[in-house]
């Protein structure tokens, strides 16, 4: 009974320090030679093995239909790269190690950790990490913004805030603007700090004005026009959804908020404001773009392009933009309908429209994060506090998904 008990508060912390370090610290780690190992990937591939013996060893729980289907698209999706990297080549081996983790491993990996953590914090645990992850980024974030753009010292903690020891490559991660540098927090870069915040800081903000307003002001403080354009996006399908006239009103004044923030700060950094934010240049993607189509005939498979079907096109061809469309579109088709789980498919499909010009596709955290919001849209187990307390003619019984496999929170597997 005491081994029973240790082994579950092991459990706990374990999947506690899973959540906290991906979305709080997720370039903490250190480099393998020219190989940057991050502990927030490593700790997904351990809670995955973790799922994984918990299946075996209950071998008579079902595997929902919809995982099935989403496991031969994969295999397909894995056969057609291989196919691919045996016909056209491959830049180098650690683009193609990139490409493969990002598109085939980490999908089944987030989806294998996500569902083993809600085993052991159920639902309410795991949204209340969320937010305690929500805390280093915040805080880390503002104080770093304002030392940099008032002294110019880049601010972080060696193997923590940063992968390895070199924190003086973060103001050259495409983060300065003119004399200002972005948002970047724990994430190193504005872009791909924002386009994660758009997953799951809605996650944060569900019943928590203070996470509402942290995650918002992160993705202002970007300066990222893709971030922005996806926050909009976000307010306005949020409300539509929620069917509330004064969501509506409220969204419409968030984007008149954010438009005048918009043009003070293109007039900071020296931009004017038509220009930087109708440039049909796109920031220098649609002049990278076409130089990459000029040379496609030369060995092809990498990851060429910060949009994610023009990258998966130049990689794999129409087959390959038509089929990760459709398996990274199944979640968002196939989840639930709790609130959480309809705020996790809006925040994957505004991170899957923002993806059309700006993706963070191959890099630390975004498919990892992108998984675990998924996994939440589809098995989200034990809904009950977070959602709108039932009619009386209603029986009042929680909501359950259809995903036999996850288990009531207080379920947790030996170690």
């Amino acid at each position: 009974m005491i081994e029973s008990s240790m082994y579950r508060r092991l459990a706990v912390c374990y999947a506690a320090l899973t959540v906290l370090v991906l979305f709080g610290f997720p370039k903490a780690g250190i480099y393998l030679g020219n190989i940057p190992l991050t502990f927030s990937y490593v700790l997904v591939g351990i809670a995955a093995v973790f799922e994984l013996v918990c299946l075996t060893r209950h071998p008579s729980r079902k595997l929902h239909t919809r995982y099935a289907w989403l496991g031969v698209l994969i295999g397909l999706l894995a056969l057609l790269e291989i196919a691919s990297f045996r016909i056209y080549g491959m830049r180098s081996v650690g683009a193609a190690v990139s490409v493969l983790v990002s598109t085939i491993a980490m999908p089944i990996l987030a989806i294998l950790m996500t569902h083993w953590v809600l085993r052991i914090l159920g639902i309410e645990g795991l949204l209340r990490f969320l937010k305690w992850a929500m805390v280093p980024v915040f805080a880390f974030g503002f104080v770093s913004f304002l030392v940099y753009n008032a002294t110019g010292t880049v601010l972080g903690i060696p193997f923590i805030t940063t992968t390895g020891s070199d924190i003086t490559t973060v103001a050259t991660r495409h983060n300065l603007r003119g004399p200002v540098i972005k948002m970047f927090s724990t994430y190193n870069n504005g872009n791909i700090l924002g386009i994660n915040l758009l997953m799951w800081g809605p996650l944060v903000a569900i019943g928590s004005f203070r996470g509402s307003m942290a995650y918002r002001s992160l993705c202002v403080a970007t300066l990222s026009r893709s971030v922005w354009a996806g926050l909009v996006l976000l307010e306005l399908i949020k409300a539509m959804s929620e069917r509330s006239y004064r969501r509506v009103f409220q969204a419409a004044c968030g984007m008149v908020f954010l438009l005048a923030v918009v043009i003070v700060a293109s007039y900071v950094i020296g931009r004017d404001p038509q220009s930087f934010l109708l440039d049909k240049d796109l920031g220098g993607r649609v002049t990278n773009l076409q130089n990459d189509l000029e040379v496609i005939s030369s060995v092809r498979i990498g990851w060429d392009s910060e949009s994610v079907p023009a990258a998966a096109w130049l990689a794999f061809g129409p087959a390959g933009v038509v089929l990760m469309a459709i398996v990274w579109l199944f979640p968002v088709l196939t989840g639930g309908n709790t609130k959480v789980q309809i705020t996790a498919r809006i925040s994957m499909l505004v991170y899957l429209i923002v993806a059309v010009v700006e993706g963070a596709f191959i890099l630390v955290p975004t498919q990892a994060i992108y998984w675990f919001i998924a996994s939440l849209a589809m098995a989200a187990p034990e809904i009950t506090l977070l959602e709108e307390p039932a009619s009386e003619t209603e029986e009042q019984q929680p909501e359950r998904t259809d995903l036999d496999s996850v288990e009531p929170p207080q379920y947790a597997p030996s170690l």
